[in-house]
Formats: C-alpha cells, structure tokens, sequence
C-alpha cells in the first residue's frame, strides 16, 4: 500500500449512474408489472399526485429528484406516513402499540452486502443488526421502488461475543464453546482452523490473555473518569476529543463479498485493531446442502486476528521493536497497554482482503495531531522455513515487502507503513498530515473500463478440462421464424423505408402498445413511471420490419446482467408446452454466485492500471493510498532492471523463488499480453519467463519425494500412467505451467457463462375482437457488449501471437504428427483425463498411442526420457494454441455477428441456435460447432437474395460480401470454406435466375452449381443437414427417432428447417441443372460414410479462396468429421455425434430423400411435359452411375414402393437387373423388366425358374401363374424369333453404361427356334400337371378327408409342385379322387381301358352305394357294376323296409330315382373335361353307355316306368358328337346281338333310334334344347350327318330286320319301334 497524494473535494471523476442506466431494455413491453398506485405515491409523494392531477412536467420543466426518507418499519402503510405528521404516528404507536425498538443505541454506520441482499448496521453500543432486503419472492415493483421494508434478521452483541471467544481461547480449548441456552444476541462460536488457528489469530493462549487484561484495564480507566469532565487545563468538553472506546468495541463494520468468501460475510474492526471475521449464513454457511445466502437467526464468530505487536513511540510513531519497520519472524498479538489510550484504532477499512487501521498515537487531547496509518495485506509469496534473511531485507526494501515467516494455521500478512515510505508527514515518519482520521473508505475512483470484466471475472468458475457436461441445451427457434417450405417471401425487407418513415412507424407501435396496457390502471401506471414514451433503439440505428428477433441494448456483462421480462411469470404455466419453456435458463447460469478468489488470479486484470485503494477524509482534505499488487512490482523489477540478461537480475531471482517459478511465469506472460506498447517491458518478461522455464521431464515414481520442486511448482507431478513408461511420471515445465494458469485466467471471464439468451417476445392481443395477434420479436441479449468484449479479446489474440513467436515449432506443427496419423478434430474438451495440462482428450490419447509404440522391456535411457517429455509438452502447448486461437475467432465472431444484425441488407442471425450455450461449449464441443456452422450457413444462404426482391434484379448485397470475407479470414475456424462456396453459390444461382439472357443464365448456372458441389464435400453438420437442428421438437426427450421417419418425412423436415443441402437442391432444381442435384446429394452423403477414416484434402479447385494466416494443419481440421465407429478411441480417435442424436444413416437417407423428393415432383408433371420428362431421364441417368450401392438400393425401392414401377424398370442398367434378381420382393418384376426391353425368353426363364425352383417357398397359385406367364413369354419369344424387335417403351440408359451394356447387347444370342419349342411344350405339360395338383388340393381343403392327411403332405401341395406318379398313388387314388385320376390317366395319355373302366365304375357306384332295393334284378345289377370297382365293400341291401346306416340316416333307395341326378351331373362335368381333347380314351362313351342304360333299365324295370333316354341326352351334353355317341351305341347293339332276350334287343334299337332323331332334329332346325355345347359346331354335325346319311340309310335296313326277328315282345313297342326308324328314313331321304 502507498500514499499518492490528497484530493480537493472537486476532484472527483467516476460516472454517477441515473435511473436510465437501470432501465430493464425491453423496449417494446410497456405493460411491465410496476408498483401499486398507493404505493407509487408514497414513494414519490406531492410530485406523483400533481402528475396524476395536472400530468407530467415537461423536461424542460423538470424538478430535480429529492432525497426522502420513508419509514419501512413503521406500523403504518407507507401511503398514510407520507401524510400523517409524525408525531402522530408517534401518539398512535404509543397508544396502540408497535414492533420493538431494537437494542444497541444510535446507528454510527451502515453497509449493505450486494451480493446477499443484505444491510448491517453498526450501533454506538457496539451491536450489529443484519436486515434482510431480499424480497424478491414477494415484491413485483419496478427498480427503485421497495413495496415492502427490509425484514430484521437478527443481532449480535459483539463486545460480549468477542470476551466468550477470547476467553475459549485463553483457557486452550480446542473446540468452541456451545451455544445452548445462550443469549441470541451472542453470536455462535466456531473455530474453521481448529483450536490451533484460534490461538494464532491472537498470539496464542497468552495473546488472549492479554486484549482481556487491557480490555479489564480499560474498563477501570473509564469508571475512574466518568467523574471528571474537565482537563486540568480547563478545556470545555466541546472542544475534547471523545474518549475512545474500549479496545473490544467495534468501531466499523465491512462486508467480505461472496468473491472473496463463501462463509464469512461481515469483518468488523475494534478500536483495539482486532478483527472479528462474522458470518450471518446459517451455521455459517457450512451446513451440508444449505446454498442459500440469505441471513439466519444468529450471528456466527469464525475467527478474530490481532494486529501485529507495535508500540507507540515518543515521535508519535509506530513502532515494531523499537523499528519503523515489522522484523521478520513477528506474530499477530496485540501488546497490553494497560488502559493507555495511544495506540487505538480510531478508524478502520477493510477491502478485498486488505486492511488499513488510523492509529491513534499522540495524546487525545491534542486535537492538531494526526494518526499513523498502518495497513495489512495477505502474503502470496511462497513461505519456507530457511529463509535468507539478507536477500528479503534487501528485497523489501527495493520492493516495499515487509513478509512475516509465521507459518502456522491462517493466511499470513505483510505489515506496511505507507507514510513512512512516502516520508510526507511533519509529525511523525507514520503520521497522515491534516490531522486527524475522520473517515476511511474503499475507493470508488477505479470505475474505469474493466468493472464488466472483473465482474464476469469474479461470478465465474475456473476453466477445467473435466466436468463439462455433455448435453448441450436445445436450440431455440421463436414462433416467427418457423420456415415451411422455401418460401422467400417471409425474408424481410429492412431497405424499403426511410428513416423517417422508421421513426414515425416505432411512435406508432409505442403508442398503440400503450394504449392495449388498459384503462385508466395502465395510464396511471405509464405516467407514474415515467415512460410515456418507449425508445426502441437510438435513431441512427435502423429497424427491421417484421424481424424474427431483437437485439437489446442490455448485456449480461453489466451490472444488471440478463433480464427476464416480467411476463415470463404470467405465461410459464400457462404455456408450459410452448418453446417459451425452453428459453427459459436457470438463474444460477444466467446470474450465477460470485466465487471467492485470490488476488493473485486476478492480479492481470489490473497490469499497468491502479489496483484499488483506500481513501483518507481528515482537515487537510481527502488522501489516496493505492495497493500494488505482486504482478506491478514484477514489472517495475523489469522496467528498473538493467542487466543484459534479465535471468541473472538478482531481484527477479528473488521474486521467481519467493512467489514460485509457475507463478511467475503466469505473470511474465500476463505482463507481455497486457502491457501497452511497452515492448522492452514485453521482452524482458518473455526472457524472464524463458530463463526459469526450466524442462519438463519423465521421472520415476520412487523419485518424487528427492525432486527439489514441490508439487505447488510443478503442475505435471501426476499419476500419468504412460504405455511403455510404466513407473514414470511426467512433470511440466514451469514455463507451461505459466502458461496454462494464464490462460485459464484470461478464459474465466467468458468460459462457463451464457453467450447469448434469447427471450420469446410477448403476444400482443388483437386490437378488436376477432382480430389476429401478433408476436413480437424474440429479444436477444448477449453476454459482452462491444467494449467488454474487445478487452477479453485483446490479450488472448496477444497471447496467441506470443505462443506463434515463442513456441513456432510446437504451433505451427502438429508435435509428432506422421503421415498417415489421423488428423482429427480436437474439440473434446478432456473429458474424464487426469492431466490438467491436456486440454484436448484426443490428443492425450495420441500421447498414449504414441507412448505405446515405444514400449519397451528395457529401462529407457535419459536421451529418451527427454525426448518424450519435451514431445509431451509441445503437444500439451499444441492443444493450449488450438483452444486460445478458436476463442479468439469466436469472440471475434460474436462481435462479427452482432454488427451484422443490424445490417438492412442481411436476414436475421438465427441467435436462438446458440441460445444457452457457454463459452466453452461453443469453443469445444462438435454440436456447437455444428450450430454455428448452422446459423452461419442460413445467414449467407438467406442473403444471396435480399428481402421481397420478387424479381431477382439485385444478386447480392456489399455487406454481405464484406461479411463473408471478414469471416473466411477472421473466423475461419467456425465460418468454413464449405459455408463461404456455399454463399457463392446460392449468390450466382440467383443470379442465373434473375437474368432474362440464356447465355448469362447457363453461364451462372454452371458457376453456381461448381460452387455448390464443391460446398457439399464440405457439410459435415449432420444436425443441419437433416434439419434437426432448426426443430423445435427436438427439445423433448421423446423425439421420433429418425429411422420411422419415410422419406418424405425426411425430405420435408430438411425443406422446413432450411437446410443447407435442402436450398442447394431446391434452388438448383429451379435452373433445371439435375445433374448438379444429383452430384451435392450423394457427394454430401458421402461425407457420413462409416468407413471413410479421412476426406481428402485436395482444395486446389478453392486454394484463393483460403485465409492466409491459416496453418497447413488448420485446413478442414475443424469442419470435417472423422468417422469410424469400430476404429479404436485409445488411439485418438472420436466418434462423429457423439452428442448428437443425428446418426450417419439418418443424414445419409435425408441425402437420399431430397433427391427422391424432387424426382417424385419431375415424375407427377411429366405426363404433361416433356422438358420434364428429359429432366427425370437426365436425372436417373446421373443417379444410376452413382456407386454407392446403399443409394442406388434405396432409389431402386423407392421407385418400386412410390408407384414409379414403369419409369424404373425402363432404366438399362446391369445394377438394376442385379438388384431385380436378388433383392427385389416382387418377383414378377424381372419379368416384367425384360419384357419391356424384348428380351422375352429372358423372361420366361425367369419366371419358369421362379415357378419350378426348389429352394423358396412359393405358393402353387404363384406356380402356375408364373408357368402361364413363363409359356407366354416364350411363345412371344419364338413368334419373334424371325422379325425385328421393337421396344415398347424408351431406354433410359445410365449415366456410366455404353451401347455394349445395353440388355440388347448383352442378351444378343437368344435361344433356337427348336429350343423355344422344346420349352414351350414341356411347360405345357407342366402347367396340366400343375392344374391337377391344384384341383387336388382344392378337394382336399374343401372336402373331410383333409384331416386324414398329414400337414406335412398338406404343406407339400401347397408350395411345390408335385410328380405326377406322387398325385396319383399318394393321393388321388388311395383318398378315393376317381375324377383327378381319370384327369391324370389323361395328361399321361395313360390308354389302359381295365383301369379306366374300374375308374369310371368307382364313380357311379360313389353315386348309387351303399342303397337299399326292393327289386331283386336291382340287386343283381348293382352287384355285377360294383364288381371290379374300387367300391366293392359296399353294401346292397334287398329290403322292402326302411334301413337306417351307421350314423342312423337311412339308406338311400334306388327306386326314389334321386341318384339320377347326381349321375347325371357327374357324368356331364367329367365329359366336359376329358372328352374332345385328343385323349377320348379316358371317356369311354360305349364303356359309360352301356352302364347309364343298364341302370335305367334297373329303375324302370323295379319302378315300371318307360324310359326317357336320359342317358342319351347327358352323352351329348357333355360334348360329344353324335357321330360318336351313334357309334357307341351301335358297338353296344353289336355287342347285344347274341343275346337273347329280346326286350333288351329292342331297347337297344329304341336308343339307336332316339340318337338319330336328336341328331336329325339339331341340323333341321339348328338349335337344340339339349345343349348349346352340342350344337356349338352345329355345321360340322349337319357335314357329318350328309357325309354319313347313305350308311345310316344301309344300317336302318339292318336295323328294320332285326326288329322283324324280334320274338316274344310287346308288339305295339316293335310297331313303334319300327314306325321311328321310317320317319328317321324319310328324313334322311328329304336331306339327299
């Protein structure tokens, strides 16, 4: 501490705030909750009821603002004790009663803790009040008006307290004592250091003993002057110094700000110099789970240190030992002075941990004298027990360090005298001139530029390279800004008004915001807080209409920080589904707790710049004393320094050794990235720091305890087990050390706060009933304002360049990178690592991998040692370069970002992307960087065309060009190479799209197109690809997962969300280059293939368009991905979103879906356009000449499932026939596919193959259906054989392929015409075969033998196709299937008539058996057709009663005649079937003749009816000729010839006769009543009938004969008889 001069009253300088600085900046809400109009008035009194009388003054009539004081503890409301007199109140409160008055007496000082809300205040009797102010819960008032008085927390009686410690203390007790059944006014006891650090803070058990014995003594002195008023020298008791108080009596109250503790709260000075160090937190803070900083019910005593041991001595000096000076080795203890009043505090200041005491030391009486200024400050030099007591003392007297060598419990102090240093005082060499101290106060004067950074500085945690959480808070998209589509017609137009058209339109909007506040209430409350008008911006500031968001004029960095409107409150439950919930951050992360620091962290922020200090108000006017702090003296030992070689300045040694070689380097670095132009200063610290750097080093665990650094001085001593160095441990330089402290302190402003929050705007009701409501614009407040920012900023872009000069090899290469390592993205941020130094997780896991390689069996030798140590410190400075070069860029982005969003001419910057996220998580992790990546993409990609540019005249803006090139050289770290082709792209792309010349418009699409397929090598950002990234949803825990999603699905949430590859395409498709949309859809999806390692580097096409200061190893380093999901982590490698929930196949499908998307839109207008056409031709030409076989599998699909069956199988493309054979599901697509390119034995092999194959399960529908098709096939194939084919449709060729790869080429030698035969017929066969088996399993299904047949056999018809022989003897036969045999018998062309008779025996006898007759001839007949059938166990019984079977049915009887009709349907559906088709022979018409007449015969004999020839007349329904039945007939007459029985000779010519009748009868007249299916060829029987008419002539004549030989028959029967063959002769007569 030194004294530099003394102020006149008028010198003061700081900025005074108005209530304007504390305004809330939300400009546009006017209906914030304010306070209540009775409470208004009492506040501001007469003037708010002449306001709300007679309006508001005008400013230029404007009465300066009074001070009042309002009675907040007063029983009365506020509204009636601003206008009840008090002496009224007074009577009342006497009369009715009040709260108790508090005990303690006049308050003598009062002081308020910020940070905790809370006020102290100090009483004339020595007691201390806490009041709690925090009524934040139940106050809704605007700033500055307090609706509700502080509450009164407890109180301490701090004498009484002070004598129960000390006397703890005294007695040796090692535990405080219990507060049980004590008086609340006394504080609680607590000992933080044990028993042992009480006693030190007083000198130990007799330090206590002493400050009683001088308090008692005291206390004796006072009682014997409390009689006498008056001095010997008759001096009036006015003109008397007071008296001072005992040496106990506190006589200031300080607050300890949460930045310099979490538990103590107050220190309070005694007049004796003792400190009492008291926490009103309950249990002092240290409770388990007690965060809160609001006041308890009692005062806790943590600790009390006396001042060092000085004597007043007779020049009215302080004296130390007789010295001026404190000796080394001295103890905090103050010297009994057994009442004497010399040498009592009179005034005491306390400010960030330093103390400074006005000393009285001359006699009281003596009014002109002054006090000695003593000061205490803490001791951050680095204490050790051997000591050179010579190299201190010559130290401190350079230096000013007066140290003590105490070393016990507690923070040692440096003891300096400031007005001995200066020697300006008269009085005494200790003594402040102008007499006496009247005040001591902590300087206000420093409010210069850093406040905000200090302030972030202090409510801030320590960068670290663990505890980051992974999970990164959900982006936030306000209602206005959610895209459907790509319309452009939403993009604002900021250019469209002049300013005063902006003025005159804000007024509006204010005043109609205003008025919607309601009533008589909202005006009153608009008047009354003085904002009848709203200010949204300052006028040179133009405004965007309809704008998605505002930033405001209020940041974090202020002493306000962020907001939170008002209305958030009203709105939260009403509207916990919206994405208000979302903005919404908790206040710990937006306001987050101070943290207690030492002062040599931050010791940077106040280089070349007043530390702080304290001011001194006596007579002779204000004194100021400024705090050097040990980075100011550094650097005066530097600038005082003449030695060539600054390492062998025997000062800086000192410092380096007494406040430790890391420590220092820390301050060397902070000196040469802080100082101002000072370059020799810069120098000689760099050279400092080179010249105790010292070397990192590899040693051996056994080793550690013989190193000569401790652990303090050496960062690297860790449990860093390294593969092949097993047993070593590895130590860092000092240097680097310095360095990673540095850092982390230039970071810890910014690292773990908030960079941007944005809050939804609030809902503006409709101005009439049914009207819409508005939105207004989501406000965005950012952390550092512009100022702020640049002085974070400045000295890490100063470090930056330090490291580039200092550590080139280490920086400007990757240490120990080899080609063919994989060069990754280092953006992790160590997470789980146990070395402080390796920021980036990756490349520890490099240093393992490397380690790995060299291991060994041997002990590894020194050289070795070194080398590895030094390759493990430049990798460890590598990660440290990358980490403060992406901070720099980003702040420098930040502040990019802002001034843009006031630029007209560019769309909004979509802040809500990076809303909620830290510093650190913007600098180091790959999501964050993908939304930036993001927001910058929609940012260039939203310019390329300005906002309601409708007719596309203006391509592109100056700003946005600007801009972009700033952050290509700038920025390029976060604006990729991929967002700048991006940018230039869409800019010609419009501009191809905005020119009427064709030759202009080709050339700008061509340029367009290059730029963008360049661009999408580029998009890494798997989030903003998809779409994801913009979705609001996915801030739920139970999003969709991506893989439900169809492709529309995916196509229309990447079109919604802006998507980078989505506009691309988009606008792309409108220039109608496909083949472009084509190339960036599958070149992006290429960027998430799993088994691509690393992307090529090849940038030779966009090499100018690269910054300059860009190193080799920065080019693509942050924008690309590495990704490999089985490759090993411990080698370095990260897997790709890994916080993400967008995976490579989601991003990759997307890709696909797009172009799928747009194809689907070519495919619907087509059919009207044939430009449309050529484009979907062009475009799957392309497509198909793709080799991603994932891609090419997917289009083949989706053109399959979308309808688009005819477009794909037009495509000529051999991966297409290969995809077709083996993974298509419709089977009959690969015939239809070489159908439709004439390649038709192709396709019936296909389908024969489908239909005959073993190996798949196929139905036998789908069987015989394939054989149908396979038999058309190759029908069409041998009709073709000989002609020129002709495609049915146009080829679409691939884009790859060549007129040899044409199916027609490749097809060209097609089977012979014989082949073709062979095939056709053999599957003729087949198909027969496979209709049998069909009809079986038809049967069987519907009939009840199917239980009979195991389900195997069952499974076996229904999927194979079945041998022939197998139907027959497994089936057909043994379940009794007489019709299915006969049809096999036929398709075999099986002729055995035995076994066809016994067949067709079988079938008439399932008709008549078993059955009952009564008839014995019956029986008879029955018995010898059952014979030789497959039915001869069944019965024929003679019974002339009823006979019931087994299930009690009775049986049928032959005579009811009602098995005819069966017959005769069976017979019919049998005949239709077997009978014509050149296999007759399984139709037998004699054999079935012969058998249908006997058993008519049967039932006519047994029922003596006559015979209707229904046997005849079922022979010719069911197709036969009569030529062929005529024939049957006649064989069966023959056959009859022999016989003797002459009834049976006659019917047999009555049937010849019927025959000829009906047959004569169908060519007269040419229909028949019959059957149409006999008389379908009717010509051809006429034909037959004349070509035979002469021999029927010549057997009629037989016939005739043969009835006149007929003997022993009815005559009447023979007559007619012979009567039908006469008329059936003049018929055929009349015919010739």
């Amino acid at each position: 501490m030194s004294y530099e001069a003394h102020l006149d009253k008028n010198q003061y300088s700081g900025k005074f705030y108005n209530d304007q600085d504390y305004s809330d900046d939300y400009e546009y809400d006017t209906s914030f909750d304010t306070a209540s109009i009775t409470s208004t008035i009492a506040t501001t009194g007469k003037r708010a009821l002449s306001t709300l009388l007679f309006g508001p003054t005008s400013p230029s009539e404007m009465r300066s603002k009074k001070c009042r004081k309002v009675n907040h503890s007063s029983f009365a409301p506020p509204v009636v004790s601003a206008f009840i007199p008090g002496f009224v109140l007074n009577a009342s409160s006497a009369v009715f009663g009040s709260s108790p008055t508090l005990q303690g007496g006049a308050i003598v000082n009062l002081t308020l803790d910020h940070d905790r809300k809370t006020m102290y205040a100090l009483t004339a009797e020595g007691y201390i009040h806490a009041f709690d102010l925090d009524n934040s819960a139940k106050s809704t008032g605007s700033y500055g008006l307090m609706n509700h008085p502080p509450k009164w927390s407890c109180s301490v009686n701090v004498t009484k307290s002070v004598r129960r410690y000390l006397d703890s203390v005294s007695h040796g007790r090692m535990y405080p004592p219990s507060n049980m059944g004590t008086d609340s006014a006394l504080a609680a006891i607590n000992f933080p250091g044990g028993g042992s650090g009480a006693q030190a803070g007083v000198g130990g058990m007799d330090g206590a003993r002493s400050i009683l014995k001088s308090a008692d003594a005291e206390v004796l002195r006072r009682k014997s002057q409390a009689g006498s008023r008056r001095s010997a020298n008759g001096i009036s008791k006015s003109k008397m110094r007071p008296i001072a108080e005992g040496c106990l009596h506190p006589i200031s109250i300080h607050v300890v700000p949460a930045s310099e503790s979490k538990f103590l709260t107050l220190v309070a000075i005694s007049s004796g110099g003792l400190r009492y160090y008291l926490s009103v937190l309950p249990d002092a803070g240290t409770s388990y789970g007690n965060v809160s900083v609001r006041p308890g019910r009692r005062f806790t005593l943590c600790h009390i240190r006396a001042p060092p041991p000085f004597t007043v001595g007779n020049d009215h000096d302080l004296l130390f030992d007789g010295k001026l000076t404190a000796d080394i080795g001295t103890t905090p203890r103050m010297n009994n002075r057994g009442g004497d009043l010399k040498g009592r505090a009179t005034k005491g200041c306390y400010v960030s941990g330093t103390t400074m005491l006005a000393v009285d030391c001359d006699n009281p009486k003596d009014e002109h004298a002054g006090d000695s200024i003593m000061t205490l400050t803490a001791d951050y030099t680095q204490q050790r027990k051997n000591v050179n007591s010579a190299n201190r003392s010559q130290l401190g007297q350079s230096m000013g360090v007066y140290s003590s060598s105490f070393t016990s419990n507690g923070v040692n102090e440096i003891v300096s005298m400031p007005m001995v240093a200066n020697k300006m005082s008269s009085v005494g060499a200790s003594v402040l001139p102008g007499g006496h101290v009247w005040e001591l106060n902590a300087s206000t004067l420093n409010t210069g530029e850093r406040n905000s950074v200090l302030r972030l500085f202090t409510r801030s945690t320590t960068p670290s390279s663990t505890g980051q959480s992974g999970k990164l808070p959900p982006a936030y998209l306000p209602p206005s800004t959610k895209r459907r589509g790509l319309n452009r017609s939403t993009n604002l137009n900021a250019n469209m008004h002049s300013k005063s058209s902006l003025e005159t339109a804000t007024a509006t909007t204010s005043k109609t915001l205003v008025a919607s506040s309601g009533g008589l209430t909202g005006f009153l409350k608009t008047v009354l807080s003085g904002k009848n008008n709203v200010v949204s911006r300052p006028p040179s500031i133009p405004q965007r209409q309809l704008s998605a968001y505002r930033v405001s004029e209020r940041f974090g960095c202020n002493k306000l920080g962020f907001s939170i409107p008002a209305h958030t409150k009203h709105t939260i439950g009403r509207r916990s589904s919206s994405a208000l919930q979302a903005s919404i951050l908790p206040s710990a992360v937006l306001n987050p707790a101070p943290a207690p620091l030492s002062e040599m962290a931050m010791q940077h922020l106040v280089t070349n710049s007043q530390s702080g200090g304290i001011l001194a108000l006596n007579s002779g006017g204000i004194h100021y004393f400024t705090q050097s702090c040990p980075i100011n003296k550094l650097e005066i030992l530097l600038t005082n320094s003449n030695v060539s070689n600054i390492g062998r300045d025997e000062y800086v040694k000192t410092f380096f050794k007494s406040y430790g070689y890391s420590e220092s380097c820390a301050m060397c670095l902070s000196i040469a990235v802080v100082a101002d132009g000072n370059n020799i200063v810069v120098r000689k610290a760099i050279q400092a720091a080179l010249s105790y750097a010292h070397r990192p080093a590899l040693f051996l665990s056994i080793d550690e305890a013989n190193r000569t650094s401790t652990s303090s001085e050496s960062m690297g001593i860790q449990a860093n087990k390294l593969a092949g160095f097993e047993g070593y441990n590895f130590s860092s330089s000092f240097l680097c050390n310095g360095l990673v402290s540095i850092v982390s302190r230039l970071l810890r402003p910014v690292w773990c706060k908030v960079a941007v929050v944005v809050t939804e705007g609030r809902a503006i009701p409709p101005r009439k009933k049914g009207g819409i409501s508005e939105q207004l614009p989501a406000k965005v407040e950012l952390l550092l304002d512009q100022k702020t920012l640049e002085e974070i900023r400045r000295p890490l872009a100063a470090l930056q360049t330090l490291m580039k000069e200092i550590f080139g090899p280490a920086v400007k290469s990757i240490p120990g990178f080899h080609q063919g390592d994989t060069e990754m993205k280092d953006m992790t941020a160590g997470q789980g690592t146990t070395s402080s130094n390796l920021i980036s997780q990756s490349l520890q896991y490099q240093n393992q991998a490397r380690f790995q390689n060299n291991s060994r069996d041997q002990q590894p030798t020194e050289k070795e040692l070194n080398t590895a140590a030094c390759q493990l410190e430049e990798r460890n400075i590598h990660s440290i370069y990358r980490l403060v070069s992406r901070t720099v860029q980003l702040l420098t982005l930040v502040d990019h970002l802002h001034r843009a969003h006031f630029s007209p001419s560019l769309p909004d910057v979509e802040f809500g992307l990076i809303h909620g996220l830290t510093f650190s998580q913007l600098v180091t992790f790959n999501d964050a960087q993908d939304r930036i990546e993001a927001m910058l993409t929609n940012l260039f990609s939203g310019s390329s065309l300005l906002p309601d540019q409708q007719d596309r005249s203006v391509v592109s803006s100056i700003e946005s060009d600007n801009l972009c090139s700033l952050l290509s050289q700038q920025c390029y770290m976060y604006f990729s190479i991929g967002s700048r082709l991006t940018f230039l792209g869409f800019r010609n792309a419009e501009a191809a799209l905005s020119t009427s010349s064709m030759s202009k418009q080709n050339e700008y699409a061509l340029i367009a197109s290059n730029y963008l397929r360049e661009a999408s090598s580029h998009w890494h950002n798997a989030s903003h690809v998809t779409g994801q990234l913009s979705e609001v949803s996915k801030m739920s825990p139970t999003n969709v997962q991506n893989t439900s999603l169809g492709y529309s699905e995916l196509a229309l949430r990447a079109i919604d969300n802006a998507s980078p590859l989505a506009r691309a395409v988009s606008i792309l498709m409108e220039v109608n280059d496909v083949a472009a949309v084509v190339d960036i859809c599958l070149t992006c999806a290429r960027n998430f293939d799993t088994h691509i390692i690393t992307a090529s580097n090849d940038l030779s096409m966009t090499e100018e368009l690269l910054p300059g200061s860009m190193m080799s190893w920065e080019r693509t380093l942050y924008h690309r991905h590495v990704y490999d999901s089985n490759f090993d982590n411990n080698a370095g490698v990260a897997i790709t979103n890994a916080l993400s929930s967008t995976t490579n196949d989601d991003v990759k499908r997307t890709c696909y879906a797009l172009l799928y998307f747009h194809l689907e839109r070519l495919l619907e207008s087509a059919a009207q356009k044939s430009q449309e056409n050529t484009l979907v031709e062009r475009m799957l030409s392309i497509a198909t000449s793709s080799t991603d076989t994932l891609f090419i599998r997917g289009l083949y699909e989706y053109l399959a499932s979308s309808g688009h069956v005819d477009t794909l199988l037009r495509i000529d493309s051999s991966t297409l026939e290969l995809w077709l054979q083996k993974n298509s599901s419709d089977s009959q697509l690969l015939w239809r596919y070489y159908t439709v390119h004439n390649i038709h034995w192709m396709a019936g092999e296909v389908v024969w193959n489908r239909a005959t194959t073993a190996e798949s399960i196929v139905s036998l529908e789908e069987r015989v259906e394939c054989l149908t098709r396979a038999i058309g096939s190759y029908s069409v194939a041998l009709r073709e054989s000989n002609n020129e084919k002709a495609l049915l449709q146009r080829r679409i060729a691939s884009g790859n392929s060549t007129s040899n790869d044409s199916l027609s080429q490749r097809y060209v030698d097609s089977p012979s015409r014989d082949e073709l035969r062979r095939a056709v017929s053999q599957i003729s066969e087949q198909i027969d075969v496979a209709k049998i088996q069909s009809r079986l399993l038809s049967t069987i299904l519907s009939s009840s033998n199917a239980k009979n047949i195991d389900e195997d056999q069952i499974a076996e018809i229904k999927t194979t196709l079945v041998d022939i022989s197998k139907i027959y003897n497994d089936f057909a036969a043994p379940l009794g299937l007489y019709d299915i045999c006969l049809a096999i018998l036929q398709t075999c062309k099986h002729d055995d008539s035995s076994t066809i008779n016994k067949l067709w025996k079988s079938i008439l006898c399932e008709e008549l058996l078993p059955c009952r007759t009564t008839s014995k001839y019956v029986q008879e007949f029955l018995a010898s057709l059952q014979r030789d059938s497959m039915l001869e166990d069944e019965d024929i019984i003679l019974s002339s009663t009823s006979v019931a079977k087994e299930n009690g049915d009775p049986l049928m009887l032959f005579e009811d005649g009602d098995w005819i009709t069966n017959i005769k349907a069976r017979v019919l559906d049998l005949g239709k079937d077997l009978h014509g088709k050149g296999t007759d022979f399984v139709f037998p018409l004699h054999f079935i003749a012969e058998c249908l007449e006997g058993l008519n015969r049967a039932f006519n004999a047994s029922t003596q009816n006559k015979s209707d020839h229904w046997p005849i007349k079922v022979l010719v329904e069911s197709g036969a000729s009569f030529f062929v039945i005529l024939d049957a007939y006649h064989t069966v007459f023959t056959n009859q010839s022999g016989s003797v029985n002459a009834a049976l000779k006659l019917q047999e010519l009555f049937n010849i006769g019927e025959v000829l009748k009906l047959w004569i009868s169908a060519c007269a007249s040419g229909v028949s009543n019959v059957n149409e299916i006999s008389i379908s060829d009717n010509d051809s029987s006429r034909r037959q009938l004349d070509r035979y008419s002469r021999n029927i002539l010549s057997e009629i004549d037989n016939y005739k004969a043969e009835l006149e030989s007929v003997v022993g028959c009815n005559a009447d029967e023979v007559g007619r008889c012979y009567a039908l063959f006469n008329d059936i002769e003049r018929s055929l007569r009349r015919r010739g």
